[in-house]
C-alpha cells in the first residue's frame, strides 16, 4: 500500500508539471502563465516529498542522491535556471516507476487538452491567431487552433504517434497509425506546419512498411546505428551550418529552407558565445534587445539551443540519452524508427527541454536493466522457435539511486 502512495505522489506531481508546461503553449492573455507557474511550484514541493518519502533513511541512497543532485542544485543556484535541478529529481524519483504508465497518461494528456484547446478555439473562447508563411509568391494562411503557435498541434500530434508506438511497440495497430496520418494532413491543411506533417507521414509510412524489414537484421541494425549515433551528427550539422552561413552559395540556400534557423542561431552565438558550461542567468541569455530590427531571437534547432543555452556539456547529457534509449529499442524496428523521427524533429523544432520530450528522458533512465527491456520489446517468437529458445531475463537493478 506504501509502495502504491508514493506511486500516486509522483504521478500527481508529475501530471502537474506536465500539465503546466502544455499550458504555457496555448494562446491567451497571460492568465494561463501564472496557473502554469502555480502548477509548477506546486509539482516541486511534491516531487521533493516523494524523494524524501521514498528515501527513507537509507544512508547509501541519501548519499548517492546528495551526490547527483549537487552540481544541477550548484548551477541553479548560480544561475536561478532550476531545470536541471528539478529534471534530476524527476529523474531519481520515476526509477521505480513503470515507464508505460508514464507514456500513457502523458499520451492522454496530450489528447484531452489539445481536444479541449481546439475545441474552444473553435467557440471563441481561445483565440486562433493567423499568420502566414512563403513569402510574396506564395501565401499560406496558417492557423494555431487555440495554441500560441500554429507549429504546436501539428507537433503534438506527432509526438502522441510516438508515445503510442512506443506504448504498443511489438503490435502497433494499422488502423491507427493510419489514422494519426490523416489526422496530420487534415491539421497540415489548416495550421500548414510542413516539418511536422513531413515527420508524422513519414513515421506512419515506416511504421506501415514494418512487417517487410521487421526480420531483417541488417535493417535493423542500421536503424541501431543510426539512433545511437543521430544527436552527435545533428548537432555537429547544426553548428557547422551556423558556422559555414558566411561561406554563402549552397550554405544560404540551406539556411533559407530551413527558414533561417542556423543564422538566428548565428546572431545568438555572437552575443553569447560558445562555452563548455555556459553559466548565464536566463534573463542575460533572452535579452535581445538590440539595436538591429531583431528584437528577440528565438532558436528553434533544439541542438543549437542546447549548446548556446547551456554548452557543449547540454549535447554530451542527450547523447548519453540516446544510446540508453536506443539500446532499449535494439531489436525493435518500430521503437528504433520512433526515435530516429524524434532526434530528427528536434533539428527542425526545439523540444529537448519541453514536456514532451520529458518521457523519452524519463524512459532513457527507467531502472529496469537493458538486457531485460530488450527481450521485452523483441518481436514474439514463432512457437517454432518457442520451443527450442532458451531465453535468460536478467533482472534489472531495483537499488537505484
Amino acid at each position: 500500500m506504501k509502495n502504491r502512495e508514493n506511486k500516486i505522489f509522483f504521478f500527481v506531481a508529475y501530471c502537474l508539471y506536465f500539465v503546466s508546461l502544455f499550458l504555457r503553449d496555448i494562446g491567451g492573455d497571460g492568465v494561463l502563465d501564472s496557473v502554469s507557474r502555480y502548477m509548477r511550484l506546486l509539482s516541486y514541493g511534491i516531487i521533493a516529498l516523494h524523494l524524501v518519502i521514498t528515501t527513507k533513511l537509507n544512508i547509501k541512497r541519501i548519499l548517492k542522491i546528495i551526490i547527483v543532485l549537487a552540481v544541477p542544485t550548484l548551477y541553479g543556484l548560480y544561475t536561478g535556471d532550476l531545470y536541471w535541478s528539478i529534471l534530476t529529481i524527476f529523474i531519481i524519483s520515476s526509477r521505480d516507476i513503470e515507464s508505460d504508465s508514464i507514456y500513457g497518461i502523458s499520451f492522454k494528456i496530450l489528447a484531452i487538452g489539445s481536444a479541449i484547446v481546439v475545441g474552444f478555439a473553435l467557440i471563441g473562447v481561445l483565440p486562433d491567431s493567423i499568420n502566414s508563411a512563403g513569402g510574396s509568391k506564395l501565401v499560406l494562411i496558417r492557423h494555431s487552433l487555440g495554441f500560441y503557435h500554429s507549429n504546436v498541434l501539428p507537433l503534438l500530434i506527432l509526438y502522441m504517434e510516438i508515445y503510442y508506438i512506443i506504448l504498443h511497440r511489438n503490435i502497433p495497430n494499422y488502423k491507427v497509425i493510419i489514422g494519426f496520418a490523416l489526422i496530420s494532413i487534415l491539421v497540415f491543411s489548416l495550421c500548414g506546419s510542413r516539418n511536422a506533417f513531413i515527420l508524422t507521414c513519414g513515421l506512419s509510412l515506416f511504421i506501415l512498411c514494418r512487417k517487410m524489414f521487421d526480420d531483417n537484421k541488417t535493417v535493423l541494425g542500421i536503424l541501431f546505428i543510426i539512433s545511437n549515433c543521430s544527436v552527435l551528427i545533428l548537432s555537429t550539422i547544426s553548428v557547422a551550418t551556423m558556422f559555414l552561413l558566411g561561406k554563402g552559395g549552397i550554405w544560404d540556400k540551406i539556411d533559407y529552407l530551413f527558414n533561417g534557423r542556423f543564422r538566428l542561431g548565428y546572431y545568438k552565438m555572437i552575443r553569447v558565445g560558445l562555452h563548455f558550461i555556459n553559466f548565464m542567468s536566463n534573463s542575460e541569455f533572452f535579452s535581445d534587445s538590440t539595436e538591429s530590427a531583431i528584437d528577440t531571437i528565438i532558436i528553434d534547432n533544439g541542438y543549437l539551443y542546447a549548446i548556446l543555452r547551456y554548452g557543449i556539456i547540454a549535447i554530451l547529457f542527450y547523447l548519453i540519452v540516446s544510446v540508453l534509449l536506443t539500446y532499449k529499442a535494439k531489436g525493435n524496428y518500430s521503437f528504433l524508427v520512433a526515435l530516429i523521427v524524434v532526434f530528427v524533429s528536434n533539428f527542425v523544432d526545439n523540444d529537448l527541454f519541453d514536456y514532451s520530450f520529458l518521457p523519452l528522458i524519463l524512459f532513457a533512465f527507467y531502472d529496469n536493466g537493458i538486457e531485460k527491456y530488450i527481450e521485452k520489446i523483441k518481436r514474439p517468437i514463432s512457437k517454432k522457435s518457442n520451443n527450442n529458445s532458451n531465453l535468460r531475463v536478467t533482472k534489472g537493478n531495483k537499488e537505484g539511486i
